[in-house]
């Protein structure tokens, strides 16, 4: 916890894409969907919203943490990005929920 929060204050602007997801791997790893919760309400404003690899992650995260409304909106924009991506299809389907894209 002090090592991430550390490396988390080193940020005086938007951190790169590797930053972002080096601290939300930490943020899962330590079961705090805050930063990816952050980031699901910023969807559409942001420039890695381009990025599958993060709203994957950060899909996970909000499952993980039983914020499935956000993961699911993380994950269907991760299919949205990689429509060939079968795994996250058959995640996605294995859900069940609202329909994705």
């Amino acid at each position: 916890d002090e090592a991430l929060a550390l490396y988390a204050e080193e940020f005086s602007t938007e951190p790169a894409r590797e930053d972002i997801i080096l601290l939300l791997r930490a943020d899962r790893d330590r079961a705090d969907p805050t930063r990816a919760l952050a980031l699901v309400r910023s969807l559409g404003t942001r420039g890695d919203a381009v990025d599958p690899e993060l709203w994957s992650l950060v899909a996970m995260t909000c499952l993980e943490s039983d914020r499935k409304v956000e993961g699911l909106q993380a994950l269907d924009h991760a299919i949205m990005l990689d429509p060939s991506n079968d795994g996250l299809r058959a995640y996605r389907e294995f859900l069940g929920g609202a329909e994705g894209p």
